[in-house]
């Protein structure tokens, strides 16, 4: 609850059958948990920023010490900033252009437009109906069961808080060894990578080679 990386993403075309064609994403920054909400315009982002606080400090026992969004007129409204002001809310924003100083949030708009778009492409799921795929709501959850089971499809389960950790990468990756834990016997070596890992470069492209060849 010390951070939530939040963005807003669309417009969405077609919209869904219901008329929304934005998602506010927000991720927690210890946790990586992300919370989903559908839009059908730009200005109900704070209404259901509210939704995601109110639901996520009951849920955690705590309390939101600090947003940080892109520089996009429905996060620096005067309304936003009386809602970070009245409940005590650090708001950090980006710098003109540079989307990826939000890249924990903008990388997980990705990966969910990505494999929303994957699923559809591989059951001939129609286009209004994009909404289904990224969504973890139950009666999404439903209504997959049932085109699952009206298509004869096959179901797999995955973790998608580690669905990045699936990737296999196809050059050659190192990194520094992480603090705490260093081997002091090879203090000066790095390791090298046999799959990604969360916040390098090539994870989300390697998770979607990975989606694409699963349902292919």
């Amino acid at each position: 609850m010390d951070l939530f990386h939040t963005d807003l993403c669309g417009q969405i075309s077609p919209p869904t059958p219901g008329g929304k064609a934005y998602f506010l994403l927000v991720v927690d920054d210890h946790s990586r948990y992300m919370w989903i909400e559908l839009l059908r315009s730009k200005d109900e982002a704070l209404a259901y920023l509210k939704k995601i606080k109110a639901r996520a400090e009951t849920e955690l026992e705590g309390k939101l010490k600090a947003v940080r969004t892109d520089r996009g007129g429905e996060f620096n409204s005067s309304q936003f900033i009386e809602f970070c002001t009245e409940f005590g809310i650090k708001h950090y924003t980006t710098t003109p252009y540079t989307p990826h100083q939000n890249g924990v949030v903008e990388r997980r708009n990705q990966t969910v437009v990505e494999m929303a778009r994957c699923m559809m492409k591989s059951k001939g799921v129609p286009a209004q109906f994009w909404v289904f795929a990224p969504v973890a709501r139950m009666e999404t959850v439903k209504v997959l069961l049932a085109l699952a089971a009206h298509g004869n499809w096959e179901i797999h389960h995955i973790d998608v808080k580690s669905a990045f950790l699936n990737g296999v990468l196809l050059e050659e990756v190192y990194v520094k060894q992480p603090p705490g834990f260093i081997n002091k016997e090879c203090a000066g070596k790095v390791f090298k990578l046999n799959k990604a890992l969360y916040g390098l470069k090539q994870a989300p492209r390697a998770w979607n080679a990975k989606l694409n060849h699963e349902l292919s």
